[in-house]
This record gives structure tokens, C-alpha cells and sequence, in this order.
């Protein structure tokens, strides 16, 4: 295992399919911030998966440098189902695609770009049991109920979008009218109605979370759209990013060992600066999909100590 996981605890396991108990030590992983270990959520993520009917494959394994993993996964029936997970260890990386296998279901995201045809578009619902149909006005102005004011003014500073603009590809159904999702405003608990066309056009997979608990997902879907806040200010502003000292380096032998592996194998980088459009180059060499992957990876983990040391 690797040190990016932290200390592991042995705990006891008892067999009792044997007339004389036997004693295990199963080994767990855990990582800062998650509610279980590792080991705990692959197999309740695979388990759950199983009883839906999935029958998921690792279709592909990535290691090419130390402490950066990443695995393909599949459902064997239909291989557009499809996720891919990263992490510092094998264990991390199957769970990060796990997780992500649930998001993508519970989001209805595998057939995000798909109309799903005529039976499906005058169902009961097209999108989630709990959706709510608002018929096109006479004047194809947005109909009351969808949106709140703060959102209105978001979304149509100027006052130019129309209702017909908000019918969702899945359905196409402009007779049914525009299909909103009721989402909860933190601020007071009440329900506000969002078009499926803003959530698929806007926001496509940003903010979709899974975790071991519920505040874990809430969590996690936050932190991605902080980080994707973060991202779009650093270059719309042009930002250039602080040098990153090489004592703050010096913390992480686990990113240090990868970067030394990266170099070692042709690539250029410098790890002491985070001025990320600058801060790796491969050489034409090593511009396979074997190394560009975990390249890339670095070099988010590089941005995001970046950010860490310019914040304190």
C-alpha cells in the first residue's frame, strides 16, 4: 500500500462457517475524509451493483509510474456503461470508478446525449418520478413555477430566453411542455423546479457526488464545484500560479517518487513551480496514452498544492 493512505487498523474477523472459529485479520484502508475504508465501500459498491442486474468488468489497468493508478471499468452487457477511476493505490482507483459508476446511474448520465424515443418521451416520467411538466405559454415566455427570481436573473440577465429553448433532448416532447427537477435551496429547504435542459446543457457531470454516507456525498459534490470554480477563475483571470517551495514539496515523497519516475522516462517537469500551462512537456516520445494520463494527473495534484500553499 501506499503511504498517500493513511494508517491502517487490523481488526478481527470471525469465520463461524467452520465447527471451530477461526480468526482472521483483515486488513483496512482508510483515507482522510472518507466515512468507510477502501476495502468496505469496493465491496459494498460491487455487491449493490450486482443486485441492479450490472455485471461489471475492470476492462483495463493503468500503473505506469508509482502511486498513480487508474482502471476502466464496464458493464459486460453494454460496454458504453462505462466509468473510469484514478487514486494513489489499486484499491483508490477501483473505488473512485465505483463511485463514479454510481453517479452516472443515479443521474441518469450514461444516456445524457440520446432522445429515448417516443414510448419513453409520454411515460409516466421521462427523467425521475418526482419531475414536473410545465406547458409551453402562449408567447414562449419561461411559465411560472420554473426557477426562482435569483435564478431568473442568472440565467436570463436580459430577458431573452424563451420556453422552447428548455425542452430536453431525452424527450424532445414540446406537446408535454418543459420537464423541470425539484432541487432543495439550502438556504430555506424549499423547492425550486430546474429545467433538465440547464442541468444536461450547463452543468453536464459537475456536482455529481456518491460517497459511503450522505454528508460524504454532499461533501464531495461540493468540493467539485468549488473546484471547478477555481479552475474557470485561474483562466479567465489568466492567474499565474505561485512557485511552490521545495520544503512544502519535500511533504509529498509519494508525488516526489512519481514526478522523479515521469522525468526518468523522457518527460520535462519541473515540479517547483505550479504554473501549470508551462510546468510539463512531454517529449514526442512519451506522448502515448501510457503517459499523458498520469502525467495529467500530476498535474493536478501539482495545482492543487499550489493553491494550498497560496491560500496559507
Amino acid at each position: 500500500m501506499s503511504r498517500r493512505d493513511s494508517a491502517r487498523h487490523i481488526k478481527p474477523v470471525s469465520l463461524r462457517a467452520f465447527r471451530t472459529t477461526k480468526v482472521i485479520f483483515m486488513t483496512q484502508t482508510f483515507i482522510p475524509g472518507k466515512d468507510a475504508a477502501l476495502e468496505d465501500s469496493i465491496a459494498r459498491f460491487q455487491q449493490k451493483l450486482l443486485d441492479l442486474g450490472f455485471h461489471i468488468e475492470e476492462a483495463s489497468w493503468l500503473n505506469p509510474v508509482p502511486n498513480v493508478w487508474s482502471v476502466h471499468i464496464r458493464d459486460k452487457e453494454c460496454a458504453l456503461c462505462f466509468t473510469n477511476g484514478k487514486g494513489a493505490t489499486k484499491k483508490a482507483a477501483l473505488a473512485s470508478a465505483l463511485g463514479e459508476y454510481f453517479e452516472r446511474l443515479s443521474t441518469n448520465y450514461f444516456f445524457a446525449d440520446f432522445w429515448l424515443g417516443e414510448t419513453v418521451a409520454n411515460g409516466p416520467f421521462v427523467h425521475y418520478p418526482n419531475e414536473k411538466w410545465f406547458p409551453l405559454t402562449e408567447y414562449d415566455d419561461v411559465p411560472e413555477g420554473l426557477l426562482d427570481a435569483r435564478l431568473r436573473a442568472f440565467y436570463d440577465p436580459e430577458n431573452e430566453l424563451t420556453g422552447s429553448q428548455l425542452i430536453d433532448l431525452q424527450s424532445g416532447n414540446e406537446a408535454r411542455g418543459i420537464c423541470g427537477l425539484p432541487f432543495t435551496r439550502q438556504s430555506d429547504n424549499q423547492t425550486v423546479y430546474i429545467p433538465m435542459n440547464i442541468i444536461g446543457n450547463l452543468y453536464v457531470s459537475n456536482g455529481m457526488s456518491a460517497g459511503n454516507t450522505r454528508n460524504e456525498a454532499r461533501v464531495q459534490g461540493l468540493s467539485e464545484v468549488f473546484e471547478r470554480y477555481v479552475k474557470n477563475r485561474i483562466i479567465a483571470e489568466s492567474i499565474s500560479l505561485p512557485e511552490i517551495p521545495a520544503e512544502v514539496m519535500a511533504r509529498y515523497p509519494a508525488v516526489m517518487e512519481s514526478i522523479a519516475t515521469l522525468e526518468a522516462e523522457g518527460s520535462r517537469f519541473s515540479p517547483m513551480t505550479a504554473r501549470w500551462a508551462v510546468s510539463i512537456r512531454l517529449s514526442a516520445s512519451c506522448c502515448s496514452t501510457r503517459l499523458t494520463v498520469p502525467a495529467l494527473l500530476l498535474l493536478a495534484r501539482i495545482l492543487t498544492l499550489a493553491l494550498r500553499w497560496n491560500v496559507q
